[in-house]
């Protein structure tokens, strides 16, 4: 697994589109979905800035969004 994303880019910009797109869907603030995902709404604010997460954020914020975690990798 770790030799797969050795070679990979994180679309941070298609994240963090994708993290803005459903909290304004859901019609909810940083804090609501920050407690929805697990994570602080600091970190969420962040991640909506184009910030790389950790992995375990970024498994949360995926499950969240309820889409693969691939999705946001593309080869280099």
């Amino acid at each position: 697994l770790m030799s797969y994303y050795c070679n990979m880019v994180f679309k941070r910009v298609e994240f963090s589109t994708a993290i803005k797109t459903k909290r304004h869907e859901l019609g909810i603030g940083l804090r609501e979905a920050g407690e929805q995902a697990g994570i602080n709404y600091a970190t969420l604010s962040r991640l909506e800035n184009e910030h790389m997460p950790d992995l375990l954020t970024y498994q949360k914020v995926c499950e969240w969004l309820d889409t693969n975690m691939h999705i946001f990798f593309k080869k280099n």
